[in-house]
């Protein structure tokens, strides 16, 4: 009797330690699962966070060309005449007026507006 009592506890025991190890196990594979989807989603993040940054820098690159194009308006003569035509036959240049004071001043070589404005 006491040898089947015996047995009987030591498959009890055995038992035990059995449930024990899968329920470890299962505790394990949970984990590792964890682990896994924890590593999906940083590098799902990461992927489009590159995909935004990448966005980013192209369209600070498109505006950047567009800041660097500028438009720079050029004149000629006949666009201040009427119809194409100089009504007066003059061509726009600087004032005469200017000129002559500049003779009375003694800067006739001058051309340059040398006054500093802050």
């Amino acid at each position: 009797m006491e040898r089947e009592t015996k047995k009987r506890k030591m498959e009890c025991i055995a038992e035990q330690e059995r449930e024990k190890e899968d329920e470890d196990e299962e505790k394990m594979e949970k984990f590792f699962a964890l682990l896994r989807r924890n590593k999906e989603m940083h590098d799902h993040i990461r992927r489009n966070s590159n995909g935004i940054f990448k966005e980013r820098e192209e369209i600070k690159k498109a505006e950047e060309e567009r800041v660097i194009v500028r438009w720079n308006p050029s004149f000629q003569p006949e666009d201040f005449s009427e119809d194409g035509k100089d009504s007066s036959g003059q061509v726009a240049g600087p004032s005469e007026r200017k000129h002559e004071e500049k003779k009375d001043k003694g800067e006739e070589g001058t051309d340059l507006d040398l006054k500093l404005s802050l």
